[in-house]
């Protein structure tokens, strides 16, 4: 008898590139791991992007980890089976605020917020610009809030 494993994956840049489908080879690798396994797929992204993706590949039954950690759900279901979001203090969510709005002040249009439960996530609309919005956000790299 095989022992079940926990299976963790990242999903874009390792599963698949970014804005590119998984490989039906791979896809259906995960269905026959998730036959015997527990898997996990894993992203900086929020739930509701992953749920649909992984509810395309078929592994109904898989644990999500969003936003690079800050919330885990035990299915893609709506609503999961379970769902643990991380507490955020409100100094945090106070600091987050100010991040985005020094963020819309200094790019307004040019950007776009990833729609994050709890993680504050920029992109640029163009992405010529990323190395300016990375060099913009040197400046919030080490706040001593409280979380």
């Amino acid at each position: 008898m095989i022992s079940k494993k926990l299976l963790i994956f990242d999903i874009d840049g390792t599963l698949c590139d970014i804005n590119k489908p998984v490989n039906k080879k791979l896809n259906e690798t995960l269905i026959e791991l998730s036959k015997q396994h527990q898997v996990v797929l894993a992203s900086g992204k929020p739930f509701g992007y992953i749920a649909g993706f992984i509810r395309q590949l078929g592994l109904y039954d898989c644990i999500v980890i969003g936003e690079n950690g800050a919330t885990i759900m035990y299915s893609a279901s709506f609503p999961p089976n379970d769902y643990y979001k991380i507490d955020v203090s409100k100094e945090v969510s106070e600091y987050f605020y100010h991040i985005k709005s020094s963020f819309s002040d200094k790019f307004n249009t040019t950007i776009w917020f990833q729609p994050n439960e709890v993680n504050l996530t920029v992109f640029p609309i163009n992405i010529l610009d990323i190395e300016k919005v990375h060099s913009f956000a040197k400046q919030f790299e080490h706040s001593n809030i409280n979380i």
